[in-house]
């Protein structure tokens, strides 16, 4: 799909300050690359795909913050959950009447946990409903 819809650009603003968010609480930066971001969203190409422009977004607040990764805790925290769930996991796929249908529901359900421009914060009790469908 190469199109971005004109309401994807407020989400690039809203992506920008929930990310400059993470890694410092300082509004004048903030403020700094919500002004960049807004500067750029006129340039944006509307026959280009939303995750690429969410890079550039990712560049500007990587330039203004020097944070190079301002989602390396968060992605540790994730990896570090799903490894703590590998036993769960295993334990599912074992009792499982369908592998290949478990299979395909742990992944569904997994990328519902996302860090992006529209996170989606599950527990795990909601995680497992999913994958239970």
């Amino acid at each position: 799909m190469k199109v971005v819809y004109l309401d994807c650009l407020l989400c690039f603003l809203r992506q920008a300050l929930g990310t400059v968010r993470r890694v410092t609480g300082d509004k004048r930066t903030q403020r700094e690359v919500l002004d960049k971001v807004a500067f750029a969203i006129p340039g944006f190409p509307l026959d280009t795909t939303p995750i690429e422009l969410g890079r550039k977004v990712c560049r500007i607040v990587r330039e203004v913050t020097g944070i190079d990764d301002p989602y390396r805790e968060a992605k540790q925290r994730g990896n570090d959950r799903a490894t703590a769930l590998l036993p769960w996991f295993r334990e599912k796929m074992k009792f499982s009447f369908d592998p290949t249908l478990t299979t395909f529901k742990l992944a569904t359900a997994g990328t519902r946990i996302d860090q992006g421009a529209t996170a989606v914060r599950i527990g795990m009790r909601i995680f497992g409903k999913r994958v239970n469908r």
